[in-house]
């Protein structure tokens, strides 16, 4: 049975885990965003978004 020293030990583990998994998707949403606010062309703009959700992509699969 768990008392509430192992379900708080849980509970820190699940908020850390999701913490952990969250940070890539976010770091790729966020600097891909910056690097869409320094291109010059709506071409340039279209070719940064395509090499950052391929980028993303791999992370997600693996």
């Amino acid at each position: 049975m768990m008392d509430a020293v192992d379900a708080l030990v849980l509970l820190i583990g699940v908020i850390g885990a999701v913490g952990n998994g969250i940070s890539q998707p976010l770091m790729c949403i966020v600097f891909g965003d910056l690097i869409d606010g320094m291109g010059m062309s709506l071409d340039v703009f279209g070719r940064i978004r395509v090499k950052t959700a391929a980028t993303c992509g791999v992370f997600f699969v693996f």
